[in-house]
């Protein structure tokens, strides 16, 4: 059996073309431009907000879900960071003028809910990561920056796209991972952060994005959206940011909290149970 010939290729691209069809070159898309750094360069990345910035004062909204419970919750409001690790959020929400009021000073935690007619507080910053709310007290040294920990040995792993860095606590004959963070070698944007617990297991897991560079602060880079989680509360809360003002002067006030009259001090564990 005879098969009926096919035009060739070329025959019907002119065919397209006298009968007026547009024919479109296809341009591949660009690869990614991946930067390269030291890892001085990178740490360096890490400490420079500490020395850039001493306020921060946003807007946000926030959804915070319990993957335990499958719920979610969400609300918006006011934060304000200062250093060394001050941190104030005021949150609302649709009937709710005032949903929490949380205050942490690095030493300790606060969080008022008036629907509860309490104030969960702890005395210790970490308990933080064991309540309703996790890591907390991460929030200020994300935005603020942190220093090196001269008992701290880091390690940097390069793949194609990123850059880890592993800070290793070294004791005796033992060494673990305290710290991983994950840098875009597009921008060298630090876009993750985990820490680890002192039996290796996962204590809290910061995602960024979205990051900027302030006019007041023109050697940092802050990320407008953040999602932290803590693995053992199983609890993620995402936070975006707006209206973000760097290193204005802040009224002291702002880092003060009166208890309400008549609220009860509850254990910080037992919120948002």
């Amino acid at each position: 059996m005879k098969m009926p010939c096919l035009p060739s290729l070329s025959c019907c691209l002119a065919s397209l073309a006298l009968s007026g069809c547009a024919i479109r070159n296809i341009t591949p898309a660009p690869h990614p431009v991946y930067c390269t750094a030291t890892l001085a360069e990178l740490r360096q990345r890490l400490s420079a907000n500490s020395i850039a910035i001493s306020t921060i004062k946003a807007s946000f909204s926030a959804s915070l879900t319990d993957r335990r419970k499958g719920t979610t919750q969400t609300c918006s409001g006011m934060l304000a960071m200062a250093r060394p690790d001050k941190l104030r959020m005021k949150g609302s929400k649709a009937m709710l003028p005032m949903f929490f009021d949380l205050f942490a000073d690095g030493r300790q935690i606060f969080i008022s809910v008036p629907r509860d007619h309490a104030v969960y507080r702890s005395s210790r910053a970490a308990d933080a990561e064991g309540g309703g709310l996790p890591a907390v007290r991460r929030i200020t040294g994300l935005f603020l920056g942190t220093q090196d920990d001269p008992k701290q040995i880091d390690v940097v792993e390069s793949t194609p796209s990123r850059y880890i860095i592993y800070s290793i606590a070294a004791g005796g004959t033992t060494a673990r991972i305290e710290r991983r963070v994950t840098f875009d070698r597009t921008d060298l944007s630090p876009v993750r952060t985990e820490y680890f617990g002192a039996d290796g297991s996962p204590v809290c897991d910061m995602r960024c994005a979205d990051f900027f560079t302030p006019a007041k602060a023109p050697t940092a880079r802050l990320p407008r959206r953040v999602t932290l989680e803590a693995p053992p509360g199983g609890t993620a809360l995402s936070l975006t940011l707006s209206d973000m003002r760097v290193n204005q002067q802040l009224n002291p006030a702002l880092f003060t909290m009166e208890m309400p009259e008549g609220a009860r001090i509850r254990p910080l564990e037992e919120f948002g149970r």
